[in-house]
């Protein structure tokens, strides 16, 4: 093991003098520019003048979500607001060893709550293993190779993972278009809608559905005698409604015919990303839903998880973007969703396909479970073997390369639990 030293032997700390914005800085390398570090990382591009480092540094994410996160600097650059930069003492050590160490939350010490930051102080109180600068050089090139090759394969896995989500979302617009739409047309395109069996009815949703948008929340219907939780935009997630994070609002008895829900209403976003749907299922208390949510109730013989498939496929194709443009998005009138036309097949073909979705959905569940546990148990690997190299727990000289199916001795629990669970995650195109 290596002996170790306070942080603040090791590092000088560096002074920022302007404390830019993020937003007021260019986000492209635009010629003339040279890197910014944000709280986020190397994302924006400054000039010259506010590029007030040369040489190698470590750029901390001070405030924020990212608070911990270390970043790794070289050449001419700058920094922004909500950051701290620490400049490491060359002569005792290695920036990319340092690195390695500091770039883990549970190194610094932490404060606040709803607005996290690094104590600076007394994290610069806390150890650091600090073997020879030579040695720290060996270290820190074993582990750029070693640390490559686990993110090779954890991009490799989530990659994966979104092609199979591509392919499920391919299938429900192939279904919801009657199965035999081409893979190339637009889901509720002319050309998309006039492929459609000739029994299907092509019609608003309004026509199938009862919608009708949520209460408004305000200060005053905060408190009351008659509070009840409620859902938020937040809480609607495709094909799923969290309930561990819910509110209170007063609604009286006059508002429970319009605003408390039944089993089977299909909740709908009206903005942030509009047409984003799950289904109430039920619970063991009134659950209501604020403004920000259209409800759906089926007419007849409507299946509400067709409806939900129905606005996946139009959600996928931009259908309720502002003229196609991903970026500006329109809030989701219940007008709109009203007019917005659908096919709907019979109740008995709806509730067909709505078992084939449900099962390419669950198929898909199952393999994301299994590729987030491949994922983590990666990422817990990675760890570990940065941990056991910079304390000198393993011998990077007489190390062999590990390959991604084995193990650092003596460093915590095998990966091999990761090597399975990627096995067991179906090849790309199983589904579908």
């Amino acid at each position: 093991m290596f002996p170790r030293v306070a942080l603040r032997r090791v590092v000088s700390q560096g002074r920022a003098h302007g404390g830019l914005i993020k937003g007021t800085v260019s986000s492209e390398p635009v010629d003339g520019l040279v890197p910014g570090f944000s709280a986020s990382g190397q994302d924006v591009w400054l000039n010259l003048e506010d590029a007030e480092f040369d040489g190698p540094g470590l750029v901390v994410s001070a405030v924020g979500a990212r608070c911990g996160k270390v970043f790794l600097a070289n050449g001419r650059w700058g920094v922004t607001a909500n950051t701290s930069v620490l400049l490491p003492k060359l002569d005792v050590v290695e920036p990319r060893f340092l690195w390695r160490i500091l770039d883990d939350a549970n190194f610094w010490t932490i404060g606040g709550s709803a607005q996290p930051y690094v104590q600076m102080d007394q994290s610069l109180s806390s150890p650091v293993p600090l073997p020879p600068v030579e040695e720290q050089r060996r270290i820190a090139d074993f582990l750029d190779d070693q640390v490559a090759r686990i993110d090779q394969v954890m991009s490799d896995r989530t990659r994966q993972r979104e092609v199979l989500s591509q392919q499920f979302i391919s299938r429900v617009i192939q279904l919801v278009g009657g199965g035999t739409t081409s893979p190339n047309v637009m889901p509720m395109s002319p050309e998309w809608l006039s492929q459609l069996p000739a029994t299907w009815l092509i019609q608003p949703i309004g026509v199938s559905y009862d919608v009708k948008l949520g209460k408004m929340l305000s200060q005053e219907r905060s408190h009351g005698r008659n509070l009840a939780p409620y859902l938020r935009n937040a809480n609607v997630q495709w094909d799923r409604i969290d309930t561990e994070d819910l509110e209170l609002m007063d609604f009286p008895p006059e508002d429970w015919e319009r605003y408390q829900l039944k089993p089977g209403d299909l909740l709908i976003c009206e903005g942030g990303q509009p047409g984003r749907a799950a289904v109430w299922l039920g619970g063991d208390t009134p659950m209501f839903y604020q403004k920000a949510l259209h409800r759906a109730r089926p007419r007849g013989d409507h299946n509400p998880r067709w409806l939900l498939y129905c606005l996946r496929a139009a959600v996928a194709a931009n259908y309720f973007a502002v003229d196609g443009n991903t970026t500006t998005i329109a809030h989701l009138t219940g007008e709109q969703l009203s007019a917005t036309r659908f096919p709907f097949p019979s109740g008995e073909e709806q509730r067909a396909l709505v078992s084939e979705l449900d099962a390419l959905h669950d198929s898909l569940h199952m393999s994301e479970t299994a590729i987030d546990s491949s994922l983590a148990l990666l990422e817990e690997r990675k760890r570990a073997v940065i941990t056991a190299a910079v304390t000198g727990e393993l011998n990077v000289t007489t190390a062999q390369p590990i390959g991604v199916g084995k193990w650092v001795p003596n460093v915590g629990a095998s990966v091999e639990g990761a090597v399975a669970a990627q096995a067991q995650a179906p090849s790309i195109g199983e589904i579908g």
